[in-house]
């Protein structure tokens, strides 16, 4: 699931609109039209809906949304951090190669991201769908996680270092993400004629926004430590033998994860809004899909690593 620009050709401003992917289908395009035709009050028609019978099924489409959310987690590194390598750069006197570095890795993100739309194709706007990128988009900070708490355990980490050290890794991939965020951003407004003039600053406050993905990480993957660390002996998370106190701990893990899609949102709205494109519009609905989307993600994620890591214990 990602959130994407559309200008108005009445009016000429710009709102955030949430899709399945980084393009709109056809059916995404008419809804967004009809949206924008009623916050600026000339329609009254709902907009229209996804014909639900032209898609592949909820399961087929929850799968082929997982697939593209948890590809397009990765496809986003390399350009992410090229991109933010260059922007730091772009302070240092001389010439450091800063135009290579960052076409070079923005080249390696767009071959795998149209490789991902290639094997996978283009998600569509079904809720199956929505919520199938939302869980393999969050799915994609478990591989970083689990690796940097494993690399803790081998080296005879407690479960909260193992934690910790998942924490920061995954903490690594979203400032890679929240980077590549802005560049797409500013990428739009310059192919809609625009100018940007503080390229170098908005990429690193984006990077630093993308940093807050590993806020809510340790708590939706922590039982990861429990299942790569030898049970001890003196068993401390009881907690999780019980279904009630993991559907708590789920909650929680998804009013976190949820909350802070919506903080990231607005904030890359603002770092947008206020370095180089006033005109863009935001609006609380283009944030309704962050909220559900990745709290439902998080929660389910919370219950069923704790599940595994309870039947362990």
């Amino acid at each position: 699931m990602g959130v994407i620009y559309a200008t108005s050709k009445r009016s000429g401003k710009t709102y955030s609109v949430s899709i399945a992917g980084n393009n709109p289908t056809p059916a995404e395009q008419a809804e967004i039209n009809s949206y924008i035709d009623q916050v600026e009050g000339v329609a009254t028609t709902q907009a229209p809906l996804v014909d639900s019978e032209s898609g592949g099924g909820n399961l087929i489409d929850f799968g082929q949304g997982f697939a593209s959310g948890f590809g397009r987690g990765f496809a986003d590194i390399p350009g992410g951090l090229a991109s933010l390598l260059a922007a730091g750069l772009s302070y240092v006197p001389g010439d450091q190669g800063e135009e290579e570095i960052e076409a070079f890795g923005q080249g390696v993100t767009d071959a795998a991201r149209s490789g991902i739309d290639y094997l996978i194709g283009t998600p569509d706007n079904s809720v199956a769908s929505k919520s199938g990128q939302a869980l393999g988009s969050l799915g994609s900070f478990l591989v970083p996680f689990a690796g940097g708490a494993k690399a803790a355990s081998l080296l005879g980490g407690s479960a909260r270092a193992m934690r910790a050290t998942g924490t920061v890794s995954a903490g690594t991939m979203g400032v890679a993400l929240g980077a590549q965020n802005q560049v797409d951003r500013i990428a739009r407004v310059l192919e809609e004629g625009g100018e940007v003039d503080s390229k170098e600053l908005a990429i690193l406050m984006g990077g630093g926004i993308g940093a807050t993905e590993a806020l809510p990480v340790g708590k939706v993957f922590g039982a990861v430590a429990n299942i790569l660390k030898k049970v001890p002996k003196d068993v401390k998370e009881e907690a999780v033998k019980t279904i009630g106190k993991r559907l708590k701990s789920a909650g929680v893990a998804g009013l976190q994860e949820g909350g802070q899609e919506v903080v990231a949102a607005v904030l890359q709205d603002l770092v947008e809004k206020n370095l180089y494109n006033p005109d863009l519009e935001m609006s609380a609905s283009a944030y309704q899909d962050d909220a559900i989307y990745g709290g439902g993600a998080g929660a389910t994620f919370n219950f069923l690593l704790e599940t595994v890591a309870g039947r362990r214990v």
